[in-house]
């Protein structure tokens, strides 16, 4: 994938893959959507968390960015828009 491979070709560099496709009107809601997020990095990830947080979504962590396949155009997790609630369901099919 294009996130894996960039990250192969970076030393020192976090990549944390997220934002890649919901629209800032889908924030706000009573029941927020999930925005899934995935890294090889705790305190990069924490920041992302956070940031995603701070925009009205809820951040659901897919796990290291090996996960990030779901995550890119094909994958299980792009512009399929969920709730949290059914994020955390799904999470465990993808592992």
């Amino acid at each position: 994938t294009s996130h894996k491979s960039v990250s192969e070709q970076l030393f020192s560099v976090y990549i944390i893959c997220r934002f890649l496709c919901l629209n800032w009107y889908e924030a706000h809601r009573s029941e927020p959507y999930a925005l899934f997020y995935c890294g090889d990095n705790r305190e990069a990830k924490a920041i992302v968390a956070q940031l995603i947080t701070d925009s009205g979504f809820a951040g659901v962590d897919t796990g290291n960015l090996n996960q990030v396949i779901h995550q890119e155009p094909g994958g299980v997790l792009y512009n399929h828009p969920m709730s949290e609630t059914e994020a955390r369901r799904l999470l465990p099919s993808l592992r």
